[in-house]
């Protein structure tokens, strides 16, 4: 699994990952009256599992150094060298 399929997939994953964080089932969790560092443990829930899903988004969206990237290429995609054989008479 390499390039662009790749991309996909750990997108759509990380979509049902973070549906499933915010789903009200799981919210009811950590719906109760305690604190972390003064905050309640729902806010620090939700604060928490929404940095992290950025954070995954970022680590997905750019490339990471010594991993080349894959150009996306279309198969009706013209070629630098189809267009200049067009201009030769």
């Amino acid at each position: 699994m390499t390039g662009l399929n790749a991309v996909r997939e750990r997108s759509l994953a990380l979509f049902f990952i973070a549906l499933l964080a915010f789903s009200p089932a799981l919210l009811v969790v950590f719906s109760r009256h305690a604190f972390i560092f003064g905050v309640p443990v729902l806010y620090a829930y939700l604060l928490s599992v929404w940095g992290g899903v950025i954070l995954c988004i970022a680590l997905n969206a750019f490339p990471r150094e010594g991993v080349p990237a894959q150009s996306v290429r279309s198969d009706n995609a013209i070629s630098d060298e189809s267009l200049s054989d067009k201009g030769t008479d």
